[in-house]
Formats: C-alpha cells, structure tokens, sequence
C-alpha cells in the first residue's frame, strides 16, 4: 500500500468518536473507487471500541469497498493499532506483562503426528458446511508454528532449509511457517503477489505486525 495519514478520535472510555482520512496516495482509491464509498466505510468506526477486537469482515463490513481488500485492512490496522498505541502510553489500556521465555536449542525429533498432537504445531480447520458451502471437504485446513525452535523447525523443513532460514534471521529475529490446504487461502481471495495476506497478521499487546509476499 501507498502511504495513508489518518485523523482518529477517542474519548477516555476507548470509544471512537470519529475518523478523517487526512491524505492518501492509493491508486485504488484514486483510480478505482468512488471517493464517498470510502467515506462509508469509514463511517462504522465511530461508536466502536479500541480495546475491542476488530477486523475486516468481523465487525467491519467492506461493502462499500468491495475490491480494495488490501487497502481497508491496512486503514483498519492503521485505525486501532495507533489508537491502542495512543491509550496505553496515556494509562488507558494496560498490558499484563507476561514472564520472558527463550527459545529451546534443544532438538528431539519428532514425527508430524507427534508436533500435533504436543500442540508445538497449531491446526485450524474450517469445513465447507460451516460456511454454508457445498461440498464435504476442508475449506482451509491450516496448520502453522515457530521455525525457530529446531524440535519443531528441523523436523518439519529439514535439517538444510532449516539451517538456511535461521542463518537469514537478524539478532532477536524469529521465523514462522504457515501451510494450508483446500479451497479457502489465509492470503486472501483477491491476492496478488507482492501484495499483503489478507487474513494473516500477528498482534501482542498494542503492536501489529501484517505480512507480505
């Protein structure tokens, strides 16, 4: 995405009171869709609480948007994760603080099986039929982990690409690996290369973080 600036107001309770999009430079936005279409979507957010968990299609409805997927979920990080940021700096939000932990060199080879079923690799499966589709099988069966840790890391890329992937990781880097399977995609249903996963991102505390190709 292209750079956004964006006004956002909230009372002492976390409640929006209003949103202004100051400045933007996205070509979708300029070339492809209606100015005041943006305007609507951003007319749900006031009202809505900043300690509350929002996202695109979970409380934000994109109607108004339809085909600028990447551009809202980027305006719906831009609106809470600044605004939480904002909060817990004044003492509105507070964060428990979890005790550190270190990542264990240790290594125990495991079978995919055993990595499930010890929780070290996570699954979520969503079937077709919950989402009031056809069909029998797994709209997305996904399955996702911490490359870093070498029990979960080696076992699942090999000891090569194992080795490869750490040896590009800076000091306090941490890798992940995602795998999905079926019709359904995290990357999202309009995804282009080089753009975001749509349906991905990972949040601790007040700090989000969004991936892309």
């Amino acid at each position: 995405g292209k750079y956004m600036e964006t006004l956002i107001g909230f009372d002492t309770d976390g409640i929006i009171t209003g949103i202004r999009l100051l400045f933007h430079s996205e070509p979708i936005v300029l070339i492809g869709l209606k100015e005041k279409n943006y305007q609507t979507f951003l007319k749900q957010y006031p009202g809505k609480n900043i300690k509350e968990d929002y996202s695109i299609g979970k409380g934000i409805s994109m109607d108004a948007v339809t085909g600028a997927t990447v551009t809202v979920v980027v305006q719906n990080a831009i609106i809470f994760r600044s605004a939480r940021k904002v909060a817990t700096e004044a003492g509105m939000i507070e964060y428990a603080k979890g005790t550190k932990r270190r990542i264990s060199k240790k290594f125990t080879e495991l079978s995919w099986e055993e990595l499930i079923k010890s929780g070290a690799i996570k699954n979520i499966r969503v079937n077709s039929r919950e989402l009031g589709l056809e069909g029998k099988g797994a709209y997305l069966d996904l399955y996702f982990g911490i490359v870093t840790v070498p029990s979960i890391g080696r076992n699942v890329l090999g000891d090569k690409m194992f080795k490869e992937t750490v040896n590009r990781l800076g000091k306090g880097e941490s890798a992940i690996f995602i795998f999905s399977r079926g019709k359904g995609s995290f990357k999202g249903s309009g995804f282009a290369r080089g753009g975001i996963f749509e349906r991905f991102s990972i949040e601790q505390q007040d700090r989000g973080y969004a991936f892309k190709d």
